[in-house]
């Protein structure tokens, strides 16, 4: 896999906007599926935060989506 790089901003809000309609995650940039890897909230920090990085595996474009235990991607 190559360096993650990050999303720009219209990137961004495609994916956040296709996560919250419940979609495959696809890389805007070369269309293959992200893979996704979960953030463990580390025991120190005082909230709870449910968060997923999406990777891929072609361009190495990154993203991290907060999401909800009970979402489609969790």
């Amino acid at each position: 896999m190559n360096e993650a790089v990050p999303y720009s901003r219209k990137e961004r809000d495609d994916l956040r906007a296709a996560s919250a309609e419940g979609r495959r995650l696809d890389c805007p940039r070369c269309g293959l599926p992200l893979h996704k890897r979960r953030i463990d909230t580390p025991p120190s920090v005082g909230y709870v935060r449910e968060r997923t990085w999406w990777l891929c595996s072609g361009c190495g474009g990154s993203l991290v989506l907060d999401t909800s235990p009970t979402g489609p991607h969790s």
